[in-house]
């Protein structure tokens, strides 16, 4: 099984005024088989980060799963400070997953399709490159299919094996907002084992683009 988590632009009142989205692995619940991250909007919007996690002993444990931070009873006042003060509580009940400085890690990058006069919102064109990502392990393996903009980098960040189990979690990022002069998403990775050969790899999560 391949899977790979990508965040979406979520509709909401949030404007994204020129910054990278910053992808931080905040650690690991061996109970819950959960590995949470939170996702930080670095511009102007003052939006307050997002937190997910990957529940490994679900069927589908690529698929980013967005966690509540209140009951859906309360309905609190969103500000960054109480958001990040709850994440940070939860941060501390997590055990840390040490980043791997093993050089065993392979990426390929593959052009599905591109276009060099693609036009944004505001009527900047922009190169538009639909790309596939491979990754592999040793024996783990997995893949993500992003919209990058701008250029075809892919750029990973620090990747983590999660203990006594067969996964590994890499932590990307691709060019995939374009506006201004094109600002970096993350591609959160999941690397499994028991690939089935033949077959294309899974893109886990919102769709992306």
């Amino acid at each position: 099984m391949i899977a790979a988590c990508l965040l979406s632009q979520a509709a909401s009142a949030w404007a994204t005024v020129g910054g990278p989205e910053v992808a931080t692995i905040l650690g690991w619940n061996p109970v819950e088989k959960r590995i949470y991250y939170k996702v930080n909007f670095v511009d102007e919007s003052g939006r307050p980060p997002r937190l997910y996690f990957l529940d490994l002993g679900s069927s589908h444990p690529g698929d980013a799963v967005p966690h509540r931070l209140w009951p859906e009873e309360e309905d609190p006042i969103i500000d960054y400070p109480s958001v990040d003060s709850k994440i940070e509580t939860l941060r501390k009940q997590l055990v840390q997953l040490p980043a791997s400085a093993s050089d065993t890690l392979v990426m390929s990058i593959t052009t599905r399709t591109s276009q060099e006069d693609w036009k944004n919102t505001n009527g900047d064109i922009r190169s538009k490159y639909e790309l596939e990502i491979l990754i592999s392990a040793e024996s783990l393996k997995g893949s993500a299919r992003v919209t990058s903009f701008c250029n075809r980098e892919v750029l990973i960040k620090e990747w983590y094996k999660i203990p006594e189990l067969p996964f590994a979690l890499v932590n990307a990022s691709y060019t995939g907002l374009p506006d201004e002069t094109c600002y970096a998403r993350p591609a959160v990775i999941l690397l499994t084992a028991g690939v089935e050969e033949g077959k294309p790899p899974k893109t886990g999560g919102p769709a992306d683009g």
